[in-house]
């Protein structure tokens, strides 16, 4: 009786041993899940998404860096019509990578494990994290300058281009004899170009293109006061003040049209933030390097 008690003990302990030992396992298992295996395939997911959303981003910040280099900002000859179309082509291209940007942002994030991760491939996905963080953060405030760029430009343009409209009435004006006592037109012609020169003192140019502003202002103001003193002259039939007038019509228009236009396309050559522009895709590049 009492060896049978005895194995029956000694079989006891070596089923405790064995399911001591087969926890053991499982408990060595969860951990290489875990810390291995778990790891591995998050970040390979990771990457593989990551490249995905990389390509799209980097597609729309090549559009917008192609816009850069638009006639608009390299052809003083383009016309302004064509100016205002091709302005509206970048701020789209702005918004578009804009967009692209928010929904990298809300994918971009990796999931994080508590505790240390012991694959290549996870800390190698976390590097790239950061780098695309970093990249999303550089491209915005880029893109937030140069669309402030393109706003000022349009409406810029869009006041230019009223302004050119009121100085080819006065070109095409063949005989000023016909227009005695009409000076009131003229009047009101140079009050809505005052009117003009006022909405564009409002506006605020970016840093490095007050210079066009200013060139614009004296064009505005030039223009307004060339106005003014042909209905002065065509009021009192004064020869020697509308030809006068006219001669500073004349030269106010080859401003606005050459002077002007040449002034945008030398500060665009030099501004930095058209220059950072060409850079964003390169940034992109960096996020798509192995580490």
């Amino acid at each position: 009786m009492l060896l049978i008690i005895s194995l029956m003990k000694i079989r006891s302990m070596h089923i405790k041993d064995d399911n001591i030992v087969a926890a053991g396992s499982i408990i060595i298992l969860m951990a290489l899940a875990y810390g291995v295996v778990t790891p591995a395939i998050i970040s390979q997911r990771y990457l593989s998404e990551l490249d995905r959303d990389l390509l799209g981003v980097k597609a729309s910040l090549n559009k917008v860096a192609a816009s850069a280099n638009l006639p608009v900002f390299t052809n003083p000859d383009v016309s302004l019509p064509e100016r205002q179309v091709q302005l509206q082509s970048a701020i789209d291209a702005v918004q578009e990578a804009r967009t692209m940007l928010d929904n990298f942002d809300s994918s971009i994030q990796l999931f994080d494990l508590p505790g240390p991760s012991f694959t290549k491939s996870y800390r190698e996905a976390k590097v790239r994290e950061a780098r695309s963080l970093r990249i999303g953060q550089q491209s915005r405030q880029v893109l937030e300058d140069y669309a402030g760029l393109l706003q000022y430009l349009s409406a810029y343009t869009a006041l230019q281009a009223k302004l050119d409209g009121h100085l080819a009435q006065a070109n095409t004006i063949k005989n000023f004899d016909a227009l005695a006592g009409r000076g009131r037109t003229m009047a009101a012609i140079a009050s809505a170009i005052k009117n003009d020169e006022q909405a564009l003192q409002e506006l605020t140019p970016p840093a490095n293109f007050t210079a066009l502003q200013a060139e614009a202002m004296a064009t505005f103001q030039r223009t307004a006061t060339g106005f003014n003193k042909l209905a002065y002259g065509l009021n009192r039939a004064i020869d020697s003040q509308i030809y006068a007038a006219a001669r500073d019509l004349e030269v106010a228009s080859y401003k606005n049209q050459v002077n002007d236009k040449d002034a945008l396309v030398a500060l665009a050559d030099s501004a930095p933030n058209l220059r950072q522009l060409v850079e964003l895709p390169e940034k992109v590049e960096y996020a798509q390097e192995e580490v």
